[in-house]
């Protein structure tokens, strides 16, 4: 097995079709909305084109708004699961279909909870009748994988199957009590994909759905409070994008992360926290095996109340 990248795309909706849209209606509306979304949009393009680039055989997911089980990361197992942007009444015409690897997904809710791992498994199976409503994607999993679709439309090129991992968080949790369970599932990840042999000559890449702080406009359309700690909190994970995921660069790169980003976290509204921090665990075993990855910075932006951020680490 070959994790041959990670991939950070942001979910907020205006992104998709900011030189169409009337921006001036977007929550926390600012003079340089329009500009900002348009540098996010043109960053997410760029990002799936690396994806892309890679050629991965599989792509492991992480998502802070699917379905939530507390204190349990869900995994889907359905054949295909589709869903739409939706948010706020508009972008539902913003559509994805996943395609979901079922030996895999299989594989890890088999072997996780054997390793102490909070795992459990959303389906529309009904033999297994875990869920009673449709298995729907939502808008953290629809944005990204709809700038990866559209651009592997342009290159004419097929998706890989996928794994989603739901994250149980919601804005404001303790997300930093659950760091070391988060890296020890991001190691125990890595473990399980490494020694299973049916992955031996296959090539992954995880993408990554994440905002940063929700918590920067001082404006009343806002859908969150200002908060002064918004733009200390984002340098962290901008920070830690930017680094290099190798022997060297580690100790800074845990410090950016797991102990300054983490001593904010929980005194603000942000999301995808805990999956950069699961990438993190992923990181350590590649560094502990030898292997580096660089690190691509794209953008990052602050178009309404939230901040979005765009990079990617390619294998070296």
């Amino acid at each position: 097995m070959q994790i041959v990248g990670a991939f950070l795309f942001p979910h907020g909706t205006p992104p998709l079709n900011p030189e169409t849209m009337d921006t001036s209606k977007v929550p926390a509306y600012q003079s340089t909305t329009r500009e900002g979304c348009i540098r996010i949009h043109n960053a997410m393009r760029k990002t799936a084109t690396a994806l892309l680039n890679t050629a991965p055989d599989l792509i492991i997911m992480t998502t802070p708004h699917g379905f939530k089980v507390p204190d349990t990361y869900v995994i889907y197992n359905d054949e295909w699961i589709s869903g739409t942007a939706e948010w706020n009444g508009g972008w539902s015409e913003f559509t994805a279909s996943i395609q979901i690897d079922k030996e895999v997904t299989e594989y890890l809710l088999r072997e996780l909870p054997k390793t102490g791992a909070e795992v459990d498994q959303l389906t529309n199976d009904p033999q297994k009748h875990t869920l009673s409503e449709p298995l729907q994607l939502r808008w953290g999993e629809v944005i990204p994988w709809w700038f990866i679709n559209d651009e592997a439309k342009k290159a004419n090129v097929s998706l890989p199957k996928a794994v989603i991992i739901s994250l149980p968080f919601n804005m404001r949790d303790a997300m930093s009590a659950n760091v070391p369970a988060a890296i020890k599932l991001g190691n125990d990840i890595y473990d399980l994909l490494n020694n299973a042999h049916f992955l031996k000559s296959k090539k992954v890449a995880f993408v990554i759905s994440v905002d940063l702080s929700h918590n920067h406009s001082k404006c009343k359309t806002s859908r969150y409070p200002y908060l002064p700690a918004c733009e200390e909190y984002d340098s962290h994970p901008l920070n830690w994008a930017k680094l290099d995921v190798n022997a060297t660069n580690f100790e800074q790169s845990d410090n950016e992360l797991l102990v300054k980003a983490a001593a904010l976290v929980d005194n603000l509204d942000s999301c995808g926290y805990i999956g950069l921090v699961i990438l993190q665990g992923v990181f350590k075993r590649i560094v502990d095996s030898g292997g580096e990855l660089v690190a691509h910075f794209v953008e990052y932006a602050v178009p309404t109340y939230f901040g979005m951020l765009c990079s990617y680490f390619l294998s070296k």
